[in-house]
């Protein structure tokens, strides 16, 4: 009991971390409308600004291997904290090329956090690291719905409109960088890492490295659809933006609360299987629902939607995790899981606006997102099997040892 406290205790830097990982992205779904409005962006146009940051991830997170090279993974976990405090800050300042730009640095910040956190967990929490992801990804979600219950009210409180909405999570994330900063001055910095010992190519020929990858893209896919675009299918069912964006901001907390203890108990099982197949027929359920339910119904499965959204992805963090032999190693599968996973999650608001363009509902849009979460249980049944990622020349010997 004292080692887990312990590790809770140890686990705090990424609990700071962890706050702005996601709120200052989210924040522009319950008001994306009024944005559109104030700059004249059509629902396309209105997609890129959650499809940005997410295509960013993809292209940043190798990137993020080429930096170990100059500095500590905490110096790169300060680093990406600053970068992501101004960028919220300069991207509220009203105008569209502002609004686009700083949205790329936003991204990057979050890319860069999204690979080093759980190489810092696996590291610094051993056998708890489930408990620790667990923790953080709540820490996560509470900031997140905090964002999106609050989005509406802010943007409607003066006369700065949606931009005051987003001023907050600038703050934040400074608060966290300046933390960061002062906390890592003691810290014993870890010399910084040769080429060859990082490499985002070294699990390329690893069936199992490519089915935590699928695992990781398709929650990423539903995840991002939805939080673009779930108040605004609320919306177009009859609710008001407001209450829309309360629904999805408590549904939201409760499903991080829950994400706590999921990992940790997934992390003691023999494999993860069964606990995938779960949170996905959850998440595929809840699109079905949300489509053909009535006004209560719709509230009930917005709820059992973002629950399975935020079960699923500690549980795909702890997947790379689980299945990498070393943390060195671990950033290098991080980095390739989540360079192609956010790719997939990239297309989902786009392809899902896109639908709702061609077809004037979100009936098309939202029986995807339940082909995805089929998908995401089905590419589970591979990944979830205890068992390490191997790199090409560890396939090849043990091909030639047979």
């Amino acid at each position: 009991m004292e080692s887990a406290k312990q590790a809770i205790r140890e686990g705090a830097p990424t609990y700071w971390a962890s706050i702005n990982m996601r709120a200052g992205m989210v924040v522009v779904s319950p008001i994306i409308t009024m944005i559109g409005k104030d700059l004249g962006l059509r629902t396309i146009q209105l997609a890129w600004l959650t499809s940005i940051p997410v295509l960013t991830f993809a292209f940043a997170s190798p990137l993020t291997t080429w930096f170990r090279r100059f500095g500590s993974v905490n110096q790169l976990i300060t680093w990406a904290l600053w970068l992501l405090g101004f960028s919220l800050l300069l991207r509220a300042t009203g105008s569209t090329i502002a609004l686009y730009t700083f949205t790329i640095g936003v991204g990057i910040g979050i890319a860069t956090l999204n690979v080093l956190l759980p190489i810092w967990v696996k590291r610094n929490s051993g056998h708890f690291s489930g408990l620790v992801t667990g923790i953080y990804v709540a820490m996560m979600g509470i900031a997140t719905s905090i964002a999106i219950g609050a989005a509406a009210p802010l943007a409607h409180a003066t006369s700065w409109g949606w931009k005051l909405a987003m001023l907050p999570w600038g703050i934040v994330a400074l608060i966290s960088a300046a933390w960061w900063q002062f906390t890592i001055r003691n810290d014993d910095v870890e010399p910084p890492l040769a080429k060859n010992e990082i490499n985002i190519r070294m699990f390329m020929h690893s069936k199992l490295a490519w089915q935590v990858m699928l695992v990781f893209g398709f929650q990423s896919m539903n995840a991002y659809a939805t939080r673009t675009w779930l108040p605004t299918i609320m919306v177009t069912k009859g609710f008001t933006i407001q209450s829309a964006g309360a629904t999805v901001a408590v549904a939201g907390l409760v499903g991080a609360l829950l994400a706590i203890g999921v990992p940790h108990v997934a992390q003691r099982s023999v494999d993860q299987r069964l606990t995938i197949w779960i949170v996905s027929l959850m998440a595929a359920s809840a699109y079905i629902g949300i489509e053909y339910g009535s006004h209560g119904w719709v509230i009930f499965w917005v709820f059992i939607s973002n629950m399975a959204q935020w079960l699923i992805y500690p549980l795909a963090l702890l997947l790379i995790i689980m299945r990498s032999p070393t943390p060195d190693q671990g950033q290098s599968l991080s980095a390739m899981v989540q360079t192609f996973g956010y790719v997939l999650g990239a297309a989902a608001p786009l392809i899902t606006g896109a639908l709702f363009d061609m077809t004037g509902t979100w009936k098309m849009s939202l029986f995807v997102l339940c082909a995805v979460s089929i998908g995401q249980a089905l590419a589970g049944q591979a990944a979830g099997r205890i068992g390490f990622v191997q790199s090409k020349e560890e396939i090849s010997s043990n091909s030639r040892g047979m």
